[in-house]
């Protein structure tokens, strides 16, 4: 069964066996929580390989029968299917991991998919699966550049990093930017006020200590 998407205000859901994927809003009414449908789309029927969202889309199977779908997840369009091409068969399980998609099918082909919302389905690369991992309906998970596969009693580990990859894609660090001209010239007048106001201080206590010296100076003796 599909995991449901919650984001902002938002869930996007989906479920198998015919039915299909749908958006819903969710507001507060009084004390309780309305939903309202935003969409329902029959081709985004999802049964037991889960959907993930990458930014504006969702990617997901059709239903069990191993055809990857992208949709958007605002309006419900879908941006393409697999019809034909590429690995693998059956019920297709997904994740998401440094801008790639892994499919996992049910047949034992572990494929990798551009998550590129634009230019249909394309299949990068796949393999299959050893030790006899046909049919499983397990999800596979990334964690630390490592991908895990499970089935029935085993575990098998992929290392998958590419570090050619994570280089191009680091970020650059940013110049810290240098104070504006404005911002600069307000402090300069912040710190010329708060000198004046000291003096100004300093000054009026000198002169109530003058002025007391003055008065015992003319105070009578006795």
């Amino acid at each position: 069964i599909p995991t449901p998407i919650p984001f902002g205000d938002y869930v996007f859901t989906a479920a198998g066996y015919g039915k299909g994927g749908a958006l819903l809003k969710l507001s507060r009414r009084g004390g309780s929580v309305v939903a309202q449908e935003i969409y329902y789309n029959k081709e985004l029927k999802n049964k037991h390989g889960g959907i993930v969202k990458v930014g504006d889309y969702v990617y997901g199977d059709f239903d069990d029968r191993g055809s990857p779908w992208c949709a958007n997840v605002m309006s419900g369009r879908v941006q393409w299917r697999r019809d034909g091409g590429g690995q693998g068969g059956g019920s297709a399980c997904v994740t998401y991991a440094d801008g790639r998609l892994y499919y996992r099918y049910q047949d034992g082909v572990m494929a990798l998919v551009d998550a590129s919302p634009q230019g249909g389905f394309r299949q990068i690369s796949s393999f299959k699966i050893p030790d006899g991992m046909k049919k499983s309906w397990a999800h596979p998970v990334i964690s630390g550049g490592l991908l895990y596969l499970r089935g029935k009693d085993k575990i098998l580990c992929y290392d998958v990093r590419d570090p050619n990859r994570a280089a191009a894609a680091a970020p650059v660090p940013r110049a810290r930017a240098a104070p504006r001209p404005i911002a600069a010239a307000r402090s300069a007048r912040a710190r010329a006020a708060a000198a004046r106001r000291r003096a100004t201080r300093r000054g009026g206590a000198r002169a109530a200590r003058a002025t007391a010296r003055r008065r015992a100076r003319r105070a009578p003796t006795a």
